[in-house]
């Protein structure tokens, strides 16, 4: 079984973190425009995907700040205009297909956990305060000062991985919150 994750179109597996997530072509109206699963994402994001890995992969200033989810695979269906003789980007087939990516578990060490950047923010069910709180507490951020330190390093090296790679590759990650994952340390580091 799946369940949809934040991203509402990606849907997660229940019990296999081996199992790849699979984002649906779920056209969404959002911030007055309609967001759509283009059919060239289908071909172009295993492409992508792959291209940015390879040129990232044996680079600690990128890496050590940004793991970027891999998308392995994407398949969609496409209408043949056999009077034509060429593909016929019919509406109908930009709603057949699905982009398999990466579960983000794989990328989390045993000494490690993740959650969605904007998971952080919401309440506690430890204390009912914002999540960030009670992982900072757990790192040891106890007064004004350490709090302020801990999230100082927490957007430096937020910022690190996002700007890094933009400013030594030209590369622009567009960064939704329900689609980042923040890695903390067992210590809450």
């Amino acid at each position: 079984g799946s369940q949809p994750t934040m991203s509402l179109r990606t849907m997660m597996p229940q019990h296999n973190v081996n199992h790849p997530y699979i984002k649906l072509p779920i056209d969404i109206h959002k911030t007055s425009q309609m967001r759509r699963l283009p059919l060239y994402t289908y071909s172009d994001g295993p492409v992508l995907s792959r291209k940015i890995l390879d040129l990232i992969k044996n680079d600690p200033d990128i890496t050590n700040n940004l793991r970027i989810f891999y998308e392995p695979y994407g398949v969609g269906a496409l209408n043949f205009d056999t009077h034509n003789k060429k593909p016929n980007k019919d509406y109908i087939f930009n709603r057949i297909g699905a982009v398999f990516k990466d579960n983000p578990q794989t990328y989390v060490n045993k000494d490690e956990y993740q959650l969605p950047l904007a998971g952080i923010f919401e309440a506690s069910p430890f204390s009912n305060k914002p999540l960030i709180i009670d992982i900072m507490k757990h790192a040891g951020a106890t007064s004004k000062q350490e709090a302020e330190d801990y999230f100082k390093q927490y957007l430096k090296t937020l910022l690190d991985g996002q700007l890094g790679i933009y400013l030594k590759y030209g590369l622009s990650l567009e960064v939704h919150q329900q689609n980042t994952h923040v890695v903390f340390g067992k210590d809450g580091k």
